[in-house]
């Protein structure tokens, strides 16, 4: 439990819709190998494409738009399954509410079945986007703050925030445009 007083305080219910922003969001930006076997998947069929047309055996290049459509596909419809399906699975986090405070050295989310600190010496990430911030202390682990449940101070904060945490230490790191 924290004793020195919060500088800033936020609220944020996991709905199904922060949730699926959170983990798509999470997954472009951590979830390297995934899109290398999507982009393997689609420069085969962008090939068999290119080879069709040069060698004018149409058949090829049917099946290489194929493959690639096919693998495009494949990638956004399983993401999005599993997002559904991780939430629909863990009842504990439908409606949970989040009181999320802010203090010198750490972020701590409290909900009705505990509390998460995270140190900002230990994230690895904040990724923001038009709508929230996601605070990371791991590829797979972060609060959600929803920014219109923020003050003008508080979203300020957590920008600056933003550029001292993670930097230089940090292997996942990426540059993420919201």
């Amino acid at each position: 439990m924290e004793t020195s007083k919060a500088l800033f305080t936020t609220e944020m219910t996991m709905t199904k819709k922060e949730y699926t922003r959170f983990s798509k969001k999470v997954y472009d930006v951590f979830q390297a190998e995934q899109k290398k076997t999507m982009t393997l998947g689609i420069l085969v069929g962008i090939l068999g494409v290119v080879s069709g047309l040069s060698s004018k055996q149409y058949i090829w290049v049917a099946a290489g738009v194929f493959i690639a459509v096919i693998m495009l596909l494949l990638t956004v419809v399983q993401k999005r399954m599993k997002i559904s399906d991780a939430y629909d699975r863990n009842q504990k986090i439908h409606d949970r509410v989040d009181k999320i405070s802010f203090f010198e050295d750490a972020v701590v989310a409290h909900s009705k079945f505990g509390a998460v600190r995270i140190e900002y010496d230990d994230v690895v990430e904040i990724i923001e986007t038009r709508t929230n911030f996601y605070i990371m202390k791991s590829a797979d682990a972060g609060i959600i703050v929803v920014k219109n449940n923020c003050s003008a101070e508080l979203i300020s904060y957590l920008q600056g925030l933003k550029s001292r945490c993670g930097a230089g230490k940090n292997t996942l790191k990426k540059t993420v445009k919201g």
